[in-house]
C-alpha cells in the first residue's frame, strides 16, 4: 500500500462511540516539585477500546502475536506434491471454500525500517469487508505461475494475508506452498485487493506502515523541543539527569547524520545549559554541554547515548516498542488531528497503552500525511513524561539546497 492509499485509509477514521470515549488528552501541567512542564493524559469513560476498526469502525477482535519469518515470505520448502490447478476449475468455489472472516496479517518488520530487531509481526483479524474482498478476487484475472517466483526480487513481499493454507501477498500472488501459485495479471487489481484487505489492519500495524513511508525522507531541518536524559557518562557530576530543551536540528539521512543544538534547563533546577548533540554514520555520538555562556563542562564521545535527540533512531524506537509489546498493546486513539476551530492540520495522532514491568505505559505518536514523525511522547503510569520529542511548524523536509551546519564537519 503506497502513502496515497494509506492516507485514504486514515481519512476514513472518525472515532466514535467507545473510541471517542477513550480519546487521549495530552496537556501540559505545572509541576510544583520539579519546576518544569510535564505531560499527563486523561481518559474519559471507563471501557477500554480493544481495537479500532479502520474500515467500518465496528468491533475488530484482533489477537496479536510475534512470529518468525520462516514461513510466508518466500517458498515454504520443496515438498513432493501432485501438481493441481484448483483455481482454474471454479474460481467462485475456490474462494468460497478458502477465503473467510478469519484472516491473519503478517508483516516483515525488518523490511519496514532497517535496524529493527524483531522479525515478523502477525495479527489475527476478522475481515469486515469479506463480501467486497471475495467479489474483487472473483473479478480478477489470475494466471498460473511457478511458486519459485516468490523468491524473486519483483515479488518479494513485506505483507501477507493468510487463511489456513491459502496465502496472498501484497504483490498479488495467491499460493499454497509449492502446490500451486497464481498471480493477478493486472497489477492494479493486486494493489486494489491489497488496499481492501489492509483496511482490516489494527492501528498499530497502520502506524508502522506509515512510519515506513515517512522514513524515506532524505533530509530535515527545523526547530524542536525535547525532554532528554544526560547519561552519567556525559555528566560532569557522574550522575544522570533530565533536561528540557529547545533548539535547532539538522538531519542528513543519506549519511546518517544528526546535529541538534540549543538551550535547556535541568529538571528540578533553574540551571541554564547550552548543548550540542551530533551523531555520525558509524554510530559515534558526540555531546557537549556548558553552563550559561561558559566553556564546556561536560563532554562525551562514544556510541548510543541520548536517543531522544536522535531523530533517525526515534522511528526505530517506536516500531520496536510496538513489536515488543503488541501482544498487550491497546489503541486508545487514532485519527486525524484538528485545530481549535476544527481545521485540518494534515497530521494523524495515535495513542497506545500497554503494561511493561508491572507498570502501564502510554505512547503518543503524531505523523504527517507522508508518515514523517512530528511528535513522540512516552508517559509513565502516573502521567509524567519519560521521553519527549517534537518538531515545530518551521520543519522542512527534503530541501534540494540542504546543507549540514559547519559545526557538524568541524567535530567529525
Amino acid at each position: 500500500m503506497n502513502i496515497k492509499d494509506y492516507n485514504n485509509v486514515i481519512n476514513r477514521i472518525n472515532p466514535s462511540g467507545k473510541c471517542r470515549e477513550k480519546s487521549l488528552n495530552v496537556k501540559a501541567v505545572s509541576s510544583s516539585t520539579q519546576g518544569i512542564q510535564e505531560y499527563e493524559y486523561s481518559v474519559q469513560g471507563v471501557e477500554r477500546v480493544e481495537k479500532i476498526n479502520i474500515s467500518h469502525l465496528s468491533t475488530l477482535a484482533a489477537t496479536l502475536v510475534i512470529i518468525g519469518c520462516g514461513v510466508g515470505f518466500g517458498v515454504h520448502g520443496i515438498k513432493n506434491m501432485h501438481s493441481t490447478d484448483p483455481l482454474a476449475a471454479n474460481v467462485s468455489s475456490f474462494i468460497d471454500e478458502n477465503i473467510n472472516n478469519n484472516m491473519q496479517i503478517k508483516i516483515n518488520s525488518q523490511l519496514l525500517i532497517e535496524g529493527i530487531d524483531s522479525d515478523c509481526i502477525s495479527e489475527s483479524v476478522s475481515v469486515d469487508n469479506l463480501e467486497e474482498v471475495k467479489a474483487k478476487m472473483e473479478s480478477i484475472q489470475w494466471e498460473k505461475c511457478d511458486p519459485l517466483i516468490l523468491d524473486t526480487d519483483e515479488y518479494t513481499s513485506s505483507k501477507e494475508f493468510l487463511w489456513k493454507t491459502v496465502e496472498l501477498n501484497d504483490k498479488g500472488l495467491l499460493y499454497n506452498g509449492t502446490e500451486y501459485c497464481y498471480k493477478a495479471v493486472n497489477s492494479e487489481d493486486a494493489e486494489e485487493l491489497n488496499e481492501m484487505l489492509s483496511l482490516n489492519m489494527s492501528p498499530e500495524m497502520n502506524l508502522m506502515i506509515s512510519l515506513k513511508e515517512g522514513y524515506k525522507f532524505r533530509n530535515m531541518s527545523g526547530t524542536y523541543s525535547a525532554l532528554h536524559t544526560v547519561p552519567a557518562e556525559a555528566s560532569e557530576t557522574g550522575e544522570s539527569y533530565l533536561v528540557t530543551s529547545k533548539g535547532t536540528i539538522s538531519v542528513n539521512k543519506d549519511i546518517d547524520g544528526v546535529m541538534a543544538e540549543g538551550d535547556g534547563k535541568e529538571l528540578g533546577s533553574n540551571d541554564k545549559r547550552r548543548y550540542a548533540y551530533l551523531r555520525y554514520a558509524n554510530d559515534r555520538v558526540r555531546y557537549d554541554e556548558a553552563h550559561g555562556e561558559g566553556e564546556s563542562t561536560a563532554h562525551y564521545d562514544g556510541r548510543e547515548l541520548l536517543p531522544e535527540l536522535d531523530y533517525i533512531n526515534i522511528y526505530k524506537r517506536i516500531v520496536s516498542k510496538i513489536a515488543d509489546h503488541i501482544n498487550n498493546m491497546q489503541c486508545i486513539h487514532a485519527g486525524e488531528e484538528l485545530g481549535e476551530n476544527g481545521e485540518k492540520l494534515n497530521t494523524y495522532n495515535y495513542a497506545f497503552t500497554w503494561t511493561e514491568d508491572n507498570e502501564e505505559k502510554t505512547m503518543n505518536v503524531v505523523v504527517d500525511e507522508q508518515g514523517r514523525l512530528i511528535k513522540y511522547i512516552l508517559l509513565a503510569e502516573d502521567g509524567h513524561t519519560l521521553e519527549n520529542f517534537e518538531l515545530e511548524d518551521d520543519r522542512i523536509f527534503d530541501a534540494d539546497d540542504f546543507e549540514m551546519p559547519d559545526m557538524y564537519e568541524i567535530n567529525r
